[in-house]
């Protein structure tokens, strides 16, 4: 008789578990959706800032060379700036 209680205590001890398991995941997802959100509205900032590049760009035809060289420059530290917040621990 002692071993059937056994097995309910060790039963409710492993949905007890599975539960605080599913509680964490569900934050950590809540989380990633927070972290993604802010994600694409830097997204969306860094392509406008592209647009306006290639807008001033445009009407500055004469000086092509230094705004492509400007350009790049800025858009290389924008993808550097991405990848670290990305993979790295840095905080905005």
């Amino acid at each position: 008789m002692s071993e059937r209680y056994s097995d309910v205590s060790d039963v409710t001890e492993r949905v007890r578990r599975v539960e605080y398991r599913v509680d964490r995941i569900e934050r950590d997802v809540s989380e990633i959706k927070a972290e993604q959100a802010e994600t694409r509205v830097y997204v969306k900032q860094i392509f406008e800032r592209i647009d306006d590049l290639k807008t001033m760009i445009a009407a500055n035809g004469k000086n092509n060379a230094n705004w492509l060289n400007f350009a790049k420059w800025v858009i290389g530290g924008t993808i550097f700036i991405i990848v670290m917040y990305l993979f790295g621990d840095v905080q905005p």
